[in-house]
């Protein structure tokens, strides 16, 4: 694997096709960053899909704070050109809208498109992630 991602992280990029089973981009449009690639502001992302000048960023955090999230999607919007943050935990995934207009620094929730459950994390299987 070309950067060290977090086992949560790992699995949800697989499933959705981001990596190859090796771990690997599945397209040279996938970046893994490994946390250096940095935007203007806090945002580190662990990995990066752009495609033209549109891009996705994924995240992977313990359970962070609204505030440090709602900093996240703002810097994002500020962006104008991630239209989605995946912000993975270990026990979910959330998926924010990175054009919507932040309302405040705790008020993320609001820019939140859905939330996908792990399910059982102390398993080592690569069961579904409910996506």
């Amino acid at each position: 694997m070309m950067a060290e991602l977090a086992e949560p992280l790992r699995r949800v990029l697989t499933e959705t096709g981001y990596l190859g089973p090796d771990g690997c981009p599945a397209a040279s449009t996938v970046a893994l960053c490994g946390g250096r690639e940095a935007t203007r502001g806090t945002l580190n992302p662990d990995v990066r899909w752009r495609r033209d000048n549109t891009g996705i960023y994924f995240k992977y955090a313990d359970n962070p704070a609204a505030e440090e999230v709602g900093t996240w999607q703002r810097e994002i919007w500020n962006e104008g050109s991630v239209p989605l943050l995946w912000l993975t935990m270990p026990d979910r995934t959330e998926l924010y809208n990175g054009f919507a207009f932040p309302k405040g620094p705790d008020a993320a929730a609001a820019s939140r498109l859905h939330v996908f459950d792990h399910g059982d994390t102390s398993s080592s299987s690569t069961a579904s992630a409910g996506m």
